[in-house]
């Protein structure tokens, strides 16, 4: 058995808004997406509503985003504001390093006597995001002959090591993988500044993979991970992480 090992130079997949592109303003999403790793210390958590029309000045209900420090185990403080549409996460202080946190965005309801207007449901619930260098695999997708795996940060030469895969418990043997650009599987969500975004790895497979096979990963040291395919697409993959609405 030859296990692979990826070459030392290595492309990085960013979600930045592709050139020329249109922009889509009534697209709503999170940021940074769910299990997100690398999140620079002083990025602020952000909810793209979309086409949710504020009314002017309305207020943001108190705990409306709820922040937990999942080492320490306390509650971030933090300043919540709204940008336009969006609505912004600012914590007092930077976030630790080599931290993981999850946020969690509660139901906003009309007040009484107040502007009717409602709020994406896919933007509720809680995700989670780490400032540590830490490399995850989130959800891979069975396209054609070949498996695309998302990762939980760009993939880089520091990345270069022993690569096992199974699918149904079979070990896949002379894999060559492909790194995908934002142009390779479908426009891209626009990034905040200093946010590097997701990898997204691909490899083609010999046959006799279904739907739903458990895949199970290791890169190096990190591993093993878990998760089944789906046939969905990387887009929807990336858009279920961000909470998209489609």
């Amino acid at each position: 058995m030859r296990y692979q090992s990826l070459p030392i130079i290595i492309l990085a997949l960013s979600l930045g808004s592709c050139p020329g592109g249109e922009e889509q303003p009534t697209r709503a999403f999170i940021a940074p997406l769910h299990g997100q790793s690398d999140v620079p210390v002083e990025m602020e958590l952000m909810l793209r509503t979309g086409g949710v029309n504020w009314p002017p000045n309305y207020p943001i209900p108190a705990g409306f985003i709820r922040v937990v420090d999942l080492g320490e185990g306390g509650l971030v403080d933090g300043h919540i504001y709204r940008s336009g549409n969006d609505i912004l996460f600012r914590p007092y202080d930077p976030w630790e390093p080599n931290r993981r946190y999850s946020w969690t965005v509660d139901i906003v309801t009309s007040e009484p006597h107040g502007p009717e207007f409602s709020f994406p449901d896919n933007l509720m619930g809680t995700a989670v995001f780490d400032t540590s260098n830490a490399l995850a695999l989130l959800g891979a997708s069975l396209e054609s002959d070949q498996i695309c795996m998302v990762f939980s940060r760009p993939l880089s030469a520091k990345d270069a090591g022993d690569l096992v895969i199974s699918v149904d418990d079979v070990l896949i043997d002379d894999a060559l993988f492909e790194i995908l650009t934002d142009e390779d599987w479908g426009k891209p969500y626009e990034l905040l500044p200093d946010d590097e975004g997701i990898g997204v790895l691909c490899f083609e497979t010999a046959g006799n993979v279904n739907v739903a096979d458990p895949l199970r990963v290791w890169w190096g040291d990190a591993g093993p991970w878990h998760v089944q395919l789906h046939d969905s697409g990387i887009e929807w993959l990336v858009s279920d992480l961000r909470r998209g609405n489609w």
